[in-house]
């Protein structure tokens, strides 16, 4: 495999959390391209050097014009499968046909078809300092107190760190590799650690354990009243094993990103970290 070269970064449709992140990897901690070498949306129409295009809201692309563009890479999400429960599920697992995020995964290999291309199907759980998604959630309610265990729950599911997506993007990169598959942090992650390790880094919060019997009951009054660590949501959450393999993807960039718990509860947070 060859290495694509490139000098210029174009990001799309970023949210400001995925932004941090890319903006940190590919700037301050690797040094690849400089600030004035940093584009938002589209290209400028004088645009003379190459760029590599990642796509994080593929809503973002119906007029994007490809020129200067010599590698693109999209942040799609592991919903398109037609998976309720279950581990392990790879890139062979049926999809939703009709779903609105296949469809624009089709959509994102059109427009970028002249150039080599990439779909990273992400778990719903990203986590990372200001995440804007189920982590935020659950950190939200253990903060809060409301968040419980459920006793002899034994709920999966899968995750990575936000930090690791620029670096397992970067690493396709230089290795060309395109095609779609799955990025999680090679783990199935027991959804009772992932909160724990949470509630290390939220001043230690206790997670009160509660009966299975109780934590069905107070779904009634979570779902009325908007107290979401109780919710129907939640309660399936801790109880469902639903996870997806991103074997295919590790082992073709030889890449294992550390798995999430451990890099919670071991990272050196500081003022800049994230």
């Amino acid at each position: 495999m060859n290495s694509v070269s490139f000098d210029s970064l174009l990001i799309i449709g970023a949210s400001k959390f995925t932004v941090q992140y890319l903006e940190k990897y590919f700037i301050d901690d690797k040094g690849i391209i400089s600030e004035r070498n940093l584009y938002y949306e589209q290209l400028p129409a004088d645009f003379a050097g190459k760029a590599i295009a990642i796509v994080c809201d593929l809503n973002s692309i119906r007029n994007i014009s490809t020129k200067g563009i010599v590698y693109a890479a999209a942040l799609s999400s592991t919903a398109v499968y037609d998976a309720s429960e279950g581990v392990n599920f790879n890139e062979e697992t049926p999809v939703i046909e009709n779903s609105e995020i296949l469809k624009k995964e089709k959509l994102f290999s059109e427009v970028f078809s002249a150039v080599p291309n990439i779909i990273l199907r992400l778990p719903e759980l990203v986590i990372g300092t200001a995440m804007d998604n189920l982590g935020i959630e659950l950190a939200q309610q253990i903060y809060k107190g409301t968040y419980m265990h459920i006793e002899n729950a034994d709920g999966h599911c899968s995750t990575i760190h936000a930090s690791h997506i620029p670096e397992a993007i970067l690493l396709c990169v230089n290795n060309d590799v395109t095609g779609t598959f799955n990025l999680t942090d090679g783990t199935n992650t027991p959804v009772k650690d992932l909160a724990e390790a949470l509630s290390l880094r939220i001043g230690d919060k206790r997670i009160f354990t509660v009966s299975d019997k109780r934590a069905r009951l107070i779904r009634i009054p979570g779902n009325i009243l908007g107290i979401k660590g109780w919710s129907s949501k939640m309660y399936d959450f801790k109880k469902r094993n639903l996870t997806f393999s991103s074997e295919k993807l590790l082992s073709a960039i030889n890449y294992r990103p550390t798995p999430v718990i451990d890099y919670i509860k071991t990272h050196n947070y500081d003022e800049n970290s994230l």
